[in-house]
């Protein structure tokens, strides 16, 4: 009996009508709070996400995002060392619908993610990029056709491979648009 009830919901949650575009391009703004992982002194800063996608179904895309990481500044005096982290990250996107309003996404993919130093003691700035595994989950409303408000969790895996790697995960609140 458990079994036949657990098919008879999934399949209304796959056949439940969304409210959001079934097919199409749209794009999406998120503000959020990043943790960073064997970073310290430096603090966790704020981040600001980009994407754009194409839904091919109601329940498959493919997206591409951008974010950038606010800047985690250590000082000593009058010295000071600033960090610039951003990830480029491509993937594949599932989406559940719950009701006419409300889906759960997961997202699978690489992030292509860069460091960037700068200093008031050497003048100069270094930097260095690394290839991860991206993934993210979350749930979005649909107000309408065309607007949507998500919530997210990001895993953007390592920044480096200098043992032990820096890595970055971010929550975020955004809006996504349906064209």
């Amino acid at each position: 009996m458990k079994k036949i009830l657990a098919v008879a919901l999934l399949s209304t949650f796959v056949a439940a009508p969304s409210f959001a575009a079934d097919t199409g391009a749209y794009i999406s703004a998120d503000l959020g709070s990043a943790t960073l992982k064997n970073a310290a002194p430096f603090p966790d800063p704020g981040v600001i996400s980009f994407g754009a996608g194409y839904r091919f179904s109601p329940n498959i895309a493919a997206e591409l995002g951008y974010t950038f990481f606010g800047d985690s500044k250590i000082t000593s005096g009058s010295n000071w060392l600033t960090m610039k982290l951003s990830s480029l990250h491509p993937a594949v996107v599932g989406t559940l619908p719950v009701n006419d309003q409300f889906s759960v996404f997961g997202k699978f993919g690489l992030a292509i993610n860069s460091e960037k130093y700068t200093s008031n003691l050497t003048l100069s700035t270094s930097s260095y990029s690394q290839n991860s595994t991206y993934f993210a989950f979350g749930g979005q409303y649909n107000l309408n056709q065309q607007l949507g408000m998500r919530v997210q969790y990001e895993s953007f895996g390592d920044f480096d491979n200098v043992p032990p790697p820096y890595s970055a995960t971010a929550v975020s609140v955004g809006i996504v648009y349906n064209f």
